[in-house]
């Protein structure tokens, strides 16, 4: 029976609510009037809310109602979570390729690409099933990780070190989605929802990235081995955000957050120690 209704994104509340319209009855003691009576259900078939809605839009003041039909946008989202999970799994695969395999060989290089390839697929496919369940903190985990990917895989191929304009755009976004996950991390403190403490560290690793390889820009600073340091710091990072992933899937923590910063408390030495191997080895050369 619930399939026969259309799904509504209230993109505000933060939850999907089914909607059911139906023609004012003219009865005594209601008003004449041409406009529709919307009935809001929520996912659980009780009834949310009544309205008269205007013709011929959609929207009401306080939410965005974006009316797709239940069936098919179970079918997208099935058919979007499929090619989720099946680029996730080669990410996965890949990353631990490229982090075994030797820099600058054949097989680390074609490993990475395809890593790079695969995330840019779970980036294109998180980013619409956050939007479609209204989800904000997986649509900005979605940019943030991506850009950790695109970041890397950017230094890997500038030798030159000059940013082009993409990099500067994707180094701002990167910044901005840091300060909305802080802004986020305070709405969910002050819910009481325990996630502010994986939001709030995503945040600030988001800004500290972004701010840091803004200067490496700016300075042309991203060449030679300083730009390997740049490459490996984000493909690292994104591989923490890929393990992340498959662990918070699979595995139930209490607190929640554990699961979602433990990859990052364990690989984020190795990343600091690699940067400072790094910086040795310029100031010995």
């Amino acid at each position: 029976m619930m399939d026969d209704f259309p799904l509504a994104l209230s993109l505000s509340k933060g939850r999907p609510l089914m909607v059911r319209q139906a023609h004012h009855e003219r009865t005594h003691g209601s008003p004449r009037t041409d406009s529709p009576v919307i009935h809001q259900y929520n996912s659980d078939g009780r009834l949310a809310r009544t309205y008269n809605q205007p013709r011929p839009t959609i929207c009401c003041q306080q939410s965005l109602l974006v009316v797709i039909p239940f069936g098919e946008i179970r079918m997208l989202s099935a058919f979007l979570l499929t090619l989720h999970i099946g680029a996730g799994s080669v990410a996965l695969l890949t990353a631990l390729v490229a982090v075994v395999t030797a820099k600058g060989q054949r097989v680390h290089v074609l490993s990475g690409r395809v890593y790079a390839a695969a995330m840019t697929l779970v980036f294109l496919t998180a980013a619409p099933l956050a939007l479609l369940g209204a989800d904000v903190f997986l649509l900005l985990i979605a940019f943030f990780s991506f850009y950790l990917v695109f970041a890397g895989w950017r230094f890997a191929r500038n030798r030159r070190g000059v940013a082009h304009p993409v990099d500067w755009v994707a180094t701002g976004v990167m910044v901005v989605t840091g300060l909305g996950m802080g802004a986020y991390a305070l709405a969910l403190a002050n819910s009481g929802d325990p996630q502010w403490v994986t939001m709030s560290v995503f945040a600030a690793i988001a800004v500290a990235l972004g701010v840091a390889d803004g200067l490496y820009h700016r300075l042309r600073r991203a060449g030679g081995r300083r730009r390997i340091g740049r490459h490996l710091t984000n493909m690292l990072a994104g591989t923490i955000a890929t393990v992340t992933a498959v662990l918070v899937v699979n595995v139930e923590t209490n607190p929640p957050w554990i699961a979602w910063l433990l990859p990052t408390v364990v690989i984020t030495p190795l990343i600091v120690w690699w940067n400072i191997r790094v910086a040795r080895q310029n100031r010995a050369n």
